[in-house]
Formats: structure tokens, C-alpha cells, sequence
């Protein structure tokens, strides 16, 4: 079929070019277009990936249609997970399922019966770290839906006013870029909600288990939302893991690394505490050679993947990308967790930063950060970010890394 629109967050990926030459791990696989589908052909494709493959389900994928039984049988046969806010959200249709009926039924047992087949997020028991680690990620994320707030507030204070749905379009548009939009507009809409932050929630919770249980994870949804913050999410899960490892190994012989003072500059100093912070020479001659020198010789690749569906039969399509994580990753989540939002527990109080790093660094891409954030807290938990994780998870100006060669043709592949 002729390539039809994409999101822009695929479109960005389909379209990149490497800036940078370097490591092929912790890369994309992109499928560029939406491809038309039906039921049957989901089923079969499903059917097709491994059997330890984990699907996590969004609300969204609970179409108000009649789903064919073909679908249900090939995801059962592997394992579904429903997490804490998608369970909650289906309690209307669980009562009363008025398409789906079998499917419900069977949810519905898992509640009280073991099922190895569909799993609860609620029933299940989390290792404290682990459990905040996810809630870091998922209370990250939501930030970006939560700026659309503090642009409302910023607007009424400097006009005395609210701003008309045209002027708030246009502040929205201005405010981000395509693949901001939709993502604000609904942060408003939704403020409030109960499941103000199910659609996070379910991303970083994905996420971990693949990460703790070290199985493919795919998630199922028809909320094209998710696929922009499951991008989002695993960037960030790449360069906060590659701060971690980088920690561990200044904190192994630091004798052995060149490091400089932080200079002094407004830029840096709104992210960090410049005289308690330091910057460590990457130990490689080409900034390209690092990412392969850093990542451990062994590894466990998994594949993450958040699959898209649109529209409904006959004119149903899919669109989907992969991301090639490693089960070590792991470890980033626990550490997060056990450290209130720092990415290594191995230099005390301090944090480790890779890239991304404010104006006033000269060749930023030799260095590495050691530094004492300056941090925000996150409202009602333990957890404070600092605050140059908010300004990557704002703004979109990671390298996106794609794998050209390799091609993902079905979803979780």
C-alpha cells in the first residue's frame, strides 16, 4: 500500500539522519509507514513472536467494537499484563462488557484465580526500588502534558484574562512542536482526572517489567500519545543508563580520568551547584568511540516496542516502532528508585550526566558531568528530579539512532 500519514514522532525517526557515527545497540528499529490490517493478520503476527513475549494493553486497545476472537486466543497465548490505572478504567466494561464478552470474563477470573496468561499489575508485589524507579519515570513523563497548565497560569497573569481556544491553540503551537500539540491539549483537558497519569504509568511500568523480568514487552494501544512518550521514555532511559555506567567506572579508579572544574556561567549554574560539580574527560580520542566503550561486552538485548493501531476494520492500519534495550538496564530503574531520581548511587549525593548539557561547556561532547543538581521535587512523593532530566524531557533534542539495516516487520519483533 502507498505510505499514509504517520505521527510525527515516526516520521522524525524515518526521516533521521545519524549525526553521529558510533555503537548500533540501544537503537531503534522503525517501521516507517501505517500498514493496513485486520484482525486475523494481528492475530497471526502476534502468534509469531516468541513465546515469552509480554503484551501490555492500553484502555484504548478495548475497542467499543467487537474484537475477533482470533485476537484474544494469539494474546493469551503469551502474556497479558493490565496495570493498575487500565484496571480501573476498565471497571465499567468489566461490569457490564458489552462487545468482548469472553475476554472480560476471563480478566475477571484472573482477580481471584491464578492466571499465567493475564496478569494484574495490582496482585502483584514490588520490590520498593523497582516500584520507585517506575513512579520516577511515569511522574517524568507526565510533564510534559503538565507544562500545558503552568502555560495557562503564565498567560492569565501576564493578560488578566483566559486565553480563547484560538489563543490557546496558538500558545500550545508555539510552546512545542508537532509532537507537542495534542500532548498539551490533552494535559489540560484531562487535569484532575483520576487517570490524569494512567498513560504514563502504563509506558514506565512496560518498561520495568520487561527490564526486571528480562522478556520482550510490546504494548497494545490505539492512543497514538503513547507512541510519542514511548519514544520519549526510552531516550531517556539511554542516556541515564549510559550516566550510570559511566559513574561506576569513574568511581572504580578515578585516578585514571582527567577532570576540570565546572565552569561558572547563568546557564549552568540554573542546573547545577557549579562549585560542587565537576566535568570528567570521556576517555576516548573521537566522542563517536564512546557509547562502545562504555557498554558492557556482555549483554542480554530485549525489544521494547509500542504498537499503534488506527481506525477500524476494513480500514484498521498499524504503525510501530522497536526499541533494542538490554536487561542490565535494570538497574537503572532500581537506582533511580533507590535514589529519589539520581542515576548512580556510586559518587554519594552526586549525579552523572552524559549529554544534553546547558550552554557554557566547550566541546561538550568530550565531557562528562559530575555534578550536584539542582533539583525539583515532585508533589506528594519522596522522589526530586533534577532538573536537567525536566529540560530532556521537554525538549526534543536527543539524537535519534536508528538501525537502517535491520527492519522490524511485525510488532515486538
Amino acid at each position: 500500500m502507498n505510505p499514509k500519514k504517520v505521527k510525527p514522532v515516526i516520521r522524525d525517526m524515518a526521516n533521521t539522519k545519524d549525526v553521529h557515527r558510533g555503537s548500533s545497540r540501544l537503537v531503534y528499529r522503525v517501521h516507517p509507514t501505517k500498514t493496513a490490517i485486520d484482525y486475523p493478520r494481528l492475530a497471526e503476527e502476534l502468534k509469531a513472536v516468541g513465546p515469552n513475549h509480554q503484551f501490555v494493553l492500553d484502555t484504548s486497545f478495548f475497542a467499543r467494537h467487537e474484537i475477533d476472537e482470533c485476537l484474544w486466543e494469539a494474546l493469551v497465548q503469551k502474556t497479558v499484563f493490565i496495570t493498575r490505572h487500565v484496571w480501573d478504567e476498565l471497571q465499567p466494561w468489566l461490569t457490564n462488557p458489552f462487545k468482548n464478552q469472553r475476554m472480560a470474563e476471563r480478566i475477571r477470573r484472573a482477580a481471584t484465580s491464578p492466571d499465567l496468561s493475564v496478569v494484574l499489575d495490582h496482585r502483584l508485589t514490588w520490590e520498593a526500588d523497582c516500584y520507585a524507579g517506575r513512579s520516577y519515570y511515569t511522574s517524568l513523563l507526565s510533564v510534559r502534558k503538565q507544562r500545558s497548565r503552568y502555560l495557562v497560569e503564565e498567560y492569565r497573569a501576564r493578560y488578566g484574562r483566559e486565553p480563547t481556544p484560538e489563543e490557546l491553540n496558538q500558545l500550545f503551537q508555539m510552546s512545542g512542536g508537532a509532537r507537542d500539540f495534542q500532548l498539551l491539549k490533552k494535559g489540560l483537558a484531562d487535569f484532575g482526572k483520576t487517570n490524569y497519569f494512567a498513560d504514563e504509568d502504563l509506558l514506565a511500568t512496560a518498561a520495568t517489567i520487561g527490564l526486571r523480568t528480562g522478556r520482550p514487552v510490546t504494548i497494545l494501544t490505539r492512543d497514538g500519545d503513547l507512541l510519542d512518550q514511548f519514544q520519549k521514555l526510552t531516550s531517556l532511559l539511554t542516556i541515564h543508563y549510559q550516566a550510570l555506567l559511566f559513574a561506576e567506572a569513574y568511581a572504580l579508579a578515578p585516578d585514571e580520568f582527567r577532570t576540570s572544574r565546572m565552569p561558572v556561567s547563568a546557564a549552568l549554574a540554573s542546573y547545577f551547584d557549579c562549585g560542587e560539580s565537576f566535568l570528567v574527560k570521556k576517555p576516548v580520542n573521537d566522542p563517536d568511540d564512546f557509547v562502545g566503550w562504555l557498554l558492557p561486552f556482555k549483554y542480554q538485548r530485549l525489544s521494547m516496542t509500542c504498537a499503534l493501531l488506527g481506525g477500524h476494520p476494513p480500514d484498521m492500519t498499524l504503525s510501530f516502532f522497536t526499541y533494542a534495550a538490554e536487561k542490565d538496564m535494570v538497574r537503572l530503574i532500581r537506582t533511580k528508585g533507590a535514589t529519589g531520581g539520581r542515576s548512580t548511587d556510586r559518587l554519594g549525593p552526586k549525579n552523572c550526566h552524559v549529554t544534553g548539557f546547558p550552554e557554557g561547556i566547550e566541546d561538550p561532547r568530550c565531557w562528562v558531568i559530575v555534578a550536584a543538581d539542582k533539583t525539583e521535587p515532585f508533589g506528594g512523593t519522596a522522589l526530586a528530579v533534577p532538573r536537567l532530566d525536566l529540560r530532556h524531557v521537554i525538549e526534543h533534542r536527543e539524537v535519534l539512532r536508528r538501525m537502517p539495516s535491520m527492519s522490524a516487520d511485525r510488532p515486538g519483533e
